[in-house]
């Protein structure tokens, strides 16, 4: 049986190696960023326990890698992860095409 028939993931890391990865990748920005844990946790809202644990990988909530990522300003490392789709304003849309089809007819005549 194949991995996609048994349902096996095949990665080049472990889970453990990324969460490690993305662990350096925040305390690196804190760092550069010249904040102490426990003045992070205060900016993003979350315990400075908390911010260790996700410094080093073994714990912590989406959410709170989400506030933390984003009190360091790193809101591109959510994008590449999971693309924010651009908003729909179904309004904007009605008034664009209105305004082409008078242009069309104004071509016309």
């Amino acid at each position: 049986m194949s991995p996609a028939e048994t349902g096996e993931v095949r990665s080049r890391g472990t889970s453990d190696e990324y969460l490690k990865t993305i662990g350096r990748g925040l305390r690196d920005r804190r760092i550069r960023a010249a904040l102490t844990q426990s003045s992070l946790a205060r900016r993003s809202g979350v315990s400075t326990g908390t911010v260790g644990n996700l410094e080093a990988g073994t714990g912590g909530s989406l959410r709170s890698l989400v506030k933390v990522t984003r009190a360091l300003g790193a809101e591109e490392w959510m994008q590449q992860l999971a693309p924010m789709a651009p908003v729909v304003d179904p309004m904007a849309i009605l008034l664009d095409r209105e305004r082409r089809a008078a242009q069309r007819t104004r071509r016309v005549r």
